[in-house]
């Protein structure tokens, strides 16, 4: 492999083989391709299961003090702000200001599978069940 230690780029390396190898910065995965098109065109399966979501900033218009946070599902989506919604240092109408783009990733659950024999009621349903078809 050409790639250097100190080699830290994003872009896909060139193996010894001609071949081009990239990593993805989230899970790790590792794509080869023949060409650089071939690699870079390759999705990674952790990509299908992250959304975004965009935390765009309320700012006052009159002082441009923080007032509050709204979440949106697309980075242009026109915000709503109610006439009750103010500034409490001024009094001042909030204004869309900068947004931030957040990954979010769905839940795990923490469960592990229960280890051991199965209790005797639910050893009976199962053969019930089995017998039933």
């Amino acid at each position: 492999m050409s790639r250097r230690a100190s080699d830290n780029s994003i872009e896909p390396q060139l193996l010894n083989s001609g071949n081009y190898q990239d990593f993805c910065p989230d899970c790790g995965t590792t794509t080869v391709g023949a060409t650089i098109d071939d690699v870079l065109g390759a999705a990674c399966g952790c990509q299908t299961r992250r959304t975004y979501r965009y935390l765009v900033e309320l700012v006052c218009s009159l002082c441009s003090r923080f007032v509050a946070t709204a979440i949106a599902e697309q980075p242009r989506t026109p915000i709503l702000v109610p006439r009750q919604l103010r500034c409490r240092h001024c009094g001042g109408q909030p204004l869309a200001g900068e947004a931030l783009c957040q990954a979010v990733y769905p839940s795990v659950s923490h469960e592990k599978p229960r280890r051991g024999r199965p209790p005797r009621w639910l050893v009976e349903q199962r053969q019930l069940e089995r017998t039933a078809s």
